[in-house]
């Protein structure tokens, strides 16, 4: 029963205190309200006092319109300067690989020039070598000739 009652009054006092904050912010809405209908005037007041014809709705809405305006260019601006840099690494990137393949393409070329002499060289070296192996059997009859005149003379 005890454990009733202080729920009961716990319960009454969260109340209060959600009525109270309720009023609390029933008054500051109202005070927003009043502040907001203050600006208004005072809005109206200068663009009436500012518009040459007296009527402030043609020079609030020329206002803006004019913002508006400035806030399309200057977003366009950004997405200029965004897409002139994308385009220059682009142009970067495919320069590059214009670059990349005509350096390529050369290496290419003195790789193939390199394989060419090489394969000359080692036919050349191929022949020498044949030719080598060749006349020296032909000279190997000739050189027991002059050994056998040599041991003729003594």
């Amino acid at each position: 029963m005890l454990c009733h009652l202080m729920r009961t009054r716990n319960y009454h006092s969260q109340s209060r205190r959600r009525r109270a904050s309720k009023k609390k912010l029933t008054i500051f809405y109202k005070q927003i309200d009043e502040q907001l209908k203050t600006i208004e005037e005072l809005n109206f007041k200068a663009t009436k006092d500012s518009s040459p014809i007296g009527s402030p709705r043609g020079a609030v809405v020329r206002y803006r319109n004019l913002y508006f305006e400035s806030q399309k260019i200057e977003s366009l601006m950004n997405e200029n300067h965004q897409l002139a840099l994308k385009l220059e690494r682009a142009l970067g990137k495919l320069e590059a690989y214009e670059n990349g393949a005509s350096a390529i393409s050369e290496g290419l070329k003195k790789m193939k020039e390199t394989i060419l002499v090489t394969n000359l060289t080692r036919s050349t070296e191929t022949a020498v070598n044949f030719s080598t192996q060749a006349f020296p059997l032909m000279d190997a009859g000739a050189e027991p000739l002059k050994k056998k005149k040599a041991r003729t003379g003594k």
